[in-house]
């Protein structure tokens, strides 16, 4: 279980710090997004990345029972490593194809208060856990 506080810690704080980037930077966002996508080196870069920090969490944390946080920690590793096989197998023109069906500019308030929500979430129960 220390382990699930610790992810829950990495993983809120930073999802939190991202959602509140979003919430104040919508117009720099958008931009990155749009110069992360067409950046094909970056992105791999991005999919590495999350390739690699989807299989620790897999390996280290693969628990599917014990409570909503313990789950939510294992579905993000295997998120990551989701997320980071997309990058990384499909072509470039797919991969733009597929966000832009997500339709983020028309969605991204909804995304960011939902990173918000998660941040808040992970972070609050990941230092919940007592200190001894």
């Amino acid at each position: 279980m220390p382990l699930t506080y610790f992810y829950a810690q990495l993983f809120g704080l930073a999802i939190l710090i991202i959602g509140l980037a979003m919430l104040v930077n919508r117009r720099a966002m958008l931009t990155l997004m749009r110069e992360l996508l067409d950046n094909r080196a970056l992105l791999y870069l991005a999919g590495v990345m999350s390739l690699f920090l989807g299989i620790i969490v897999i390996l280290t944390h693969n628990v599917w029972s014990g409570g909503a946080l313990v789950v939510l920690v294992t579905l993000l590793g295997w998120a990551l490593l989701l997320r980071a096989c997309l990058i990384l197998f499909l072509p470039h023109g797919a991969l733009k194809n597929l966000f832009a069906s997500f339709k983020f500019e028309q969605s991204y308030y909804l995304v960011t208060l939902l990173a918000l929500l998660l941040g808040i979430f992970l972070t609050y129960y990941g230092f919940s856990v007592p200190v001894y």
